[in-house]
């Protein structure tokens, strides 16, 4: 893979970002179950700048 900058290397393995995404729904779920432990809000929509 050639990236448009000409670069054919990435921060991560592919395995990596495979493994981030497939199970997204799961990691989301524990995300939400994290956070409400923590007892921390969750907004919809995190403020923009300005």
């Amino acid at each position: 893979m050639q990236f448009d900058d000409g670069h054919d290397t990435s921060i991560y393995w592919c395995g990596t970002l495979y493994d981030l995404t497939t199970p997204y729904q799961a990691y989301w779920q524990a995300r939400l179950k994290r956070l409400e432990q923590a007892q921390h809000p969750r907004n919809e929509m995190a403020p923009g700048p300005g």
